[in-house]
């Protein structure tokens, strides 16, 4: 489980180090940040067992309601 959280650290530093480029000035409508060893209670609309992150962000994206998701 580390290595994982290791992963998503580094994706988020790069990320974050990676110069922005705007598309003809539109921000994105809905983003993804990733916070570490934090779970925001309450407020559930799914609960997803036995699934990967990616599958977790697209289910979280795919629904307007959606505010945020724990992995």
């Amino acid at each position: 489980m580390i290595p994982l959280f290791r992963a998503l650290a580094a994706i988020l530093v790069l990320g974050l180090a990676l110069p922005v480029h705007a598309q003809d000035g539109a921000v994105p409508e809905r983003r993804l940040l990733i916070a570490q060893d934090v779970d925001f209670f309450g407020g559930d609309i799914a609960q997803l067992f036995d699934t990967t992150l990616e599958a977790c962000q697209r289910a979280c994206l795919a629904d307007t309601a959606c505010r945020a998701f724990t992995f």
